[in-house]
């Protein structure tokens, strides 16, 4: 809500606006993969999310620039050096759960994260088109 009020987002706003295609999309593969699909393969297709944004925040945040108005949006997600980040603690989960499953579930785990990965830049390119 923080936002809402600093962008002066109204509630017709947000119920007129309409959604990224790309985004309901990705969303209705996150849902169904953690539906249907073993809770590790559900929980890897979550991960380009937060690592994506983790890095691409962390290289914005070498370039300084002048009255950034994305500066709240890269400080909240790559301040953090990589070894203390909640992103490198969620990486190194699902290594663990990759090193612990048996071949097809690493297949099945390997295929979400590359999936995800393309919504992510599906998701990226729109935003950037529009």
């Amino acid at each position: 809500m923080t936002y809402f009020k600093k962008y002066n987002v109204t509630s017709r706003d947000l119920s007129e606006s309409v959604p990224n295609e790309a985004t309901i999309a990705y969303n209705a593969y996150l849902t169904d993969t953690a539906a249907r699909e073993p809770f590790e393969v559900g929980l890897t297709a979550t991960l380009p999310c937060s690592w994506i944004y983790y890095e691409v925040a962390a290289e914005m945040k070498k370039t300084q620039v002048e009255d950034n108005p994305y500066q709240e949006w890269i400080d909240a997600y790559g301040s953090t050096p990589w070894e203390e980040s909640e992103t490198k603690a969620f990486v190194d989960l699902i290594e663990y759960y990759m090193k612990n499953a048996d071949e097809e579930l690493r297949e099945k785990m390997e295929q979400a994260y590359k999936k995800a990965v393309g919504f992510e830049y599906m998701f990226w390119d729109t935003v950037y088109r529009q």
